[in-house]
């Protein structure tokens, strides 16, 4: 069963995030000790939601994450670049919940 990450908006045409629930666990496991990221490691598995001012929150230290590990010289972790993809996606996922001043939602 897969995870889904999504601004909690009546728009069908928003960004989301769709990955397995292992894969969502290992890019927390990523994130896991940055106190910028700490909403999006706190979420339940059962499901949940994250406040707008959250997500502003949490996005500028997405970015420069992303920053970084597209600089890093090849690693040896064969997760990394499925996480700077999800992490990307979830970027986008999060300026819809800024800039419509939705809830990120996850299920």
């Amino acid at each position: 069963m897969p995870v889904t990450l999504h601004p909690d908006s009546d728009d069908p045409g928003d960004p989301e995030v769709c990955l397995a629930w292992w894969m969502f666990h290992a890019f927390q496991d990523r994130l896991a000790g940055d106190d910028a990221l700490a909403p999006i490691l706190d979420l339940p598995d059962d499901g949940g939601q994250l406040p707008p001012s959250a997500c502003a929150q949490m996005l500028p230290r997405l970015e420069e994450l992303v920053e970084q590990w597209q600089r890093t010289a090849p690693d040896p972790d064969p997760l990394l670049p499925r996480h700077t993809e999800i992490a990307t996606e979830l970027i986008a996922v999060l300026r819809v919940c800024v800039t419509k001043d939705a809830e990120l939602s996850i299920w």
